[in-house]
């Protein structure tokens, strides 16, 4: 009886003992935040670029998810992950996160601000006791700080939740976007059209405008980034306001295009954009031919309306991660980057000893280039010389204290289209040319501005919008949003094999099973077989 008294004792002082330690552990918890995220690349936990965010917060920024109670099923999935990585936003921000959650149709008053805000009330159908209806919901967030905000009007989706959250706190806590500009007026790119893809991604976070310097206007001082991209032929002064614009320490992205190409009649000829004497003052050399990956390179579909085939095309390389700058942000996350008939590029160290230069993206040492005579039929290419294989360089970028091209020539007259008419020469009088940067500048340079084209993009082409939006944010924001982005669109593409390696897996995937089996069946008959046999001889 005694030791049955002193068992029950024991068991309770047991007991007493577990939920002591799971109440410290929940209060040590309820101040400190861990969480053990098993996935590679951390899919479950906020990346450091948030972290890092929301802790140099100086003071309270809220947050108010304006969601429904009564929810479909797969939005109340969605809502449990918004809370789930508020919770964690609030673990690192301490008390200068404020969150809050409303479901404005409780509130008539709260419905009419919620509406004012820009978030629209959402119909989705639900299951209710055997019967399908339809419902009104709220599924949006305001980010508040000071008289600033920032509204994400539809969460319907966590894709992209960290770095629409992370990007909105920034946007409220600077309080003007920053702006960027493409050069216009000399055939390049126009982001209405065929670059409307990147102009929809860039505008979450920047002010997007246009600048046509043919006729002397100057680009604007509180343009942060320019970016030129496939321009036919562009005259001195176009060149010299580029030039004056990075001599502010800005930033300049040369997409350029050395060659023309026409896929109607597949035939490529030298294309003359006249940039080339200002990128080598800068100490890059934009070559004109063109660059074949017969290492790495897309699939691309040919023919007809009524006869097509895809095959590996050279023409089109594809950088993989092993060839992208080791360590560098804007590709550090990137598995793939691919570009149409691009031309290389070369830097002239000894031109630009002081400056800081980064070679992004490189080809296979198994790669070509044409020059002149371009044959781009993909029937017709020829086979490449095994001594000519080597690497190429595809995209770098600069940055440091650059010295003017324009430094000891007179200020260009303006040169603008017929139809328009070149500012006065009195706007030129009082102009002094800058001659040196005063504070770092920086330059990206790539050989092709086809590859981040709408045409490009909706084919999925690797991780192109990735690498351009990356590009951007490094040279504008710095490093803030890149972590976020990349890995909400980390790819993990198959790595290249050899012949025999693929033979290898063919014969193991067709044959391993089947010759288990046979190997499992000789087996069991050797075993029936002694075993009938030491029968036998018992008997």
């Amino acid at each position: 009886m005694q030791g049955y008294k002193k068992r029950r004792y024991g068991i309770l002082i047991n007991l007493v003992i577990i939920l002591g330690i799971m109440g410290i552990v929940n209060f040590i918890s309820a101040d400190y935040f861990w969480r053990w995220d098993l996935t590679e690349n951390k899919s479950y936990s906020v990346t450091s670029s948030t972290r890092n965010v929301l802790k140099r917060l100086d003071d309270i920024v809220s947050i108010k998810v304006y969601c429904s109670k009564k929810l479909p099923t797969q939005l109340e999935q969605v809502a449990g992950e918004i809370r789930d990585t508020l919770n964690e936003y609030q673990a690192y921000a301490g008390s200068k996160l404020q969150v809050e959650w409303i479901d404005p149709a409780e509130n008539k008053d709260e419905e009419q601000k919620v509406q004012r805000l820009g978030i629209p009330q959402l119909q989705a159908s639900i299951i209710e006791q055997d019967k399908r209806e339809l419902v009104n919901i709220y599924m949006g967030i305001g980010i508040f700080y000071a008289d600033r905000k920032e509204i994400l009007p539809a969460v319907t989706s966590v894709a992209n939740l960290e770095y629409d959250l992370t990007s909105s706190i920034l946007k409220v806590l600077k309080g003007k976007l920053k702006k960027l500009c493409f050069l216009t007026g000399h055939g390049e790119h126009t982001i209405s059209s065929d670059y409307s893809t990147v102009k929809q991604s860039l505008e979450k976070n920047y002010e997007i405008t246009t600048v046509d310097t043919s006729d002397g206007t100057k680009i604007p001082d509180d343009v942060e980034t320019l970016i030129i991209a496939g321009p036919n032929e562009l005259s001195d002064r176009d060149k010299y306001e580029i030039d004056q614009f990075l001599m502010q320490g800005k930033n300049v992205f040369f997409l350029i295009d050395s060659v023309n190409v026409s896929t109607e009649v597949f035939m490529a000829l030298p294309k003359s954009h006249k940039l080339n004497d200002l990128l080598e003052n800068y100490g890059v050399r934009l070559n004109n031919n063109l660059v074949l990956d017969w290492g790495a390179n897309s699939i691309v579909t040919f023919g007809s309306q009524y006869v097509q085939f895809s095959t590996n095309y050279p023409p089109w390389p594809k950088v993989v991660h092993d060839h992208m700058a080791p360590n560098n942000p804007i590709v550090s996350r990137l598995e793939t980057v691919a570009f149409p008939w691009i031309s290389s590029i070369e830097i002239n160290k000894d031109r630009i000893p002081d400056m800081e230069v980064t070679e992004l993206l490189k080809t296979t040492p198994k790669s070509t280039e044409q020059k002149d005579n371009f044959n781009i039929d993909a029937q017709r290419l020829p086979r490449p010389n095994m001594a000519d294989l080597k690497q190429y360089l595809l995209a770098a970028i600069i940055r440091g204290k650059f010295k003017s091209f324009f430094s000891d020539k007179p200020i260009p007259a303006p040169k603008p289209a017929s139809d328009k008419t070149p500012l006065p020469a009195e706007a030129d009088k009082n102009r002094q040319t800058v001659k040196e940067c005063a504070n770092p500048a920086t330059i990206m340079v790539i050989g092709d501005s086809d590859f981040i084209s709408n045409q490009l993009l909706s084919g999925g082409r690797e991780g192109n919008l990735p690498f351009i939006l990356n590009a951007v944010d490094w040279a504008t924001m710095g490093g803030d949003l890149i972590g976020i982005r990349a890995k909400d669109t980390e790819l993990k593409p198959l790595k290249e094999t050899s012949p025999a390696t693929k033979l290898l897996c063919k014969v193991l995937n067709i044959g391993l099973v089947p010759f288990l089996f046979i190997l499992y069946g000789l087996v069991r008959l050797l075993l029936r077989h002694r075993e009938k046999k030491a029968v036998e001889e018992v008997i």
